[in-house]
């Protein structure tokens, strides 16, 4: 059986001058039951990104991510982090967007070791997901984990010029345990 839950954490990312924020959006809706029980929580509520046109930004904080379960002998647990929509941040006053390829993200006691863009896929998202662990669930012991997300933001590439604006979007974590 499946099991699921959701995070959402809060993205804000300004061109020219940063300006405070938050947007925070969580949902939990678990789909499937399996014996035991599993929870994420994440902090902060929102980061902040001072976006430089051809450049890099690096997030005001990290994520810190923790989980904990205690599940079924032989049960697996995913962690994902996913934007809704391949626009992972959009403009509050116009049409522009930065996509998911030009988002990342870097958990070093997970799986992305390195930066790695938001465009793998999830079982809950299309290609703007990032897996950040699969673990065994163990034997039947409470199992607690805490892992650190650090994001940036390319611009270097992809987005030559963008416009100066506050952009907002929402990072979702699901954990998947099977």
């Amino acid at each position: 059986m499946k099991s699921r839950l959701f995070w959402g954490v809060g993205l804000l990312a300004a061109a020219a001058s940063a300006m405070p924020g938050q947007v925070v959006r969580v949902r939990a809706r678990p789909q499937y039951n399996i014996p035991g029980t599993l929870t994420v929580s994440a902090t902060p509520a929102s980061i902040n990104f001072t976006l430089v046109n051809g450049g890099v930004a690096t997030g005001s904080m990290p994520i810190s991510i923790m989980s904990s379960w205690l599940l079924s002998l032989g049960a697996t647990v995913q962690l994902y982090a996913y934007f809704s929509t391949t626009s992972a941040l959009t403009e509050s006053a116009g049409p522009g967007i930065i996509p998911v390829a030009n988002v990342f993200g870097l958990c070093t006691t997970g799986l992305p070791t390195s930066y790695t863009a938001f465009t793998q896929t999830s079982p809950f998202s299309g290609a703007t997901a990032l897996e950040i662990y699969s673990a065994s669930a163990g034997i039947g012991l409470l199992v607690n984990r805490t892992d650190v997300l650090t994001m940036r933001i390319n611009l270097s590439a992809v987005i030559a010029t963008l416009p100066a604006d506050t952009y907002t979007g929402t990072l979702i974590l699901e954990a998947y345990a099977f």
